[in-house]
């Protein structure tokens, strides 16, 4: 199992620099921990994972999808999109299903941070 501490800071870009170490590596999502800055995370965490090499292309709706997601207080938020990333793969046309369940939780969570965006 493989434990990742996301910062504080930087977030959004942290688990995108992170992601793509992880796709590289084909590390599938169940053998994931993620652990934010605010958890009272693991002493042995790991920092985020910087590989250069592995791009992974994927659409750009999933990319502002996670950069809005990052910011949810759900601690899965990290877990539910690497799972989404992992399928999005194989399947790169799964962003326009509006039937997939792990899909419309994200976007659910996407439109209540952008709720409380415009609250503030």
């Amino acid at each position: 199992m493989r434990t990742v501490a996301m910062p504080d800071t930087g977030t959004a870009a942290a688990w995108r620099a992170t992601t793509r170490g992880l796709l590289a590596e084909r590390v599938r999502p169940e053998d994931v921990l993620w652990r934010y800055g605010g958890d009272d995370g693991d002493l042995f965490a790991s920092a985020p994972t910087l590989v250069a090499s592995g791009q992974a292309q994927v659409p750009r709706s999933f990319v502002d999808l996670a950069g809005t997601v990052c910011w949810h207080a759900d601690p899965q938020r990290f877990a539910r999109l690497y799972a989404l990333l992992w399928r999005l793969a194989e399947a790169p046309q799964l962003m326009a299903d509006r039937a997939d369940p792990a899909l419309a939780k994200l976007r659910e969570m996407e439109k209540s941070v952008r709720r409380d965006m415009h609250k503030m």
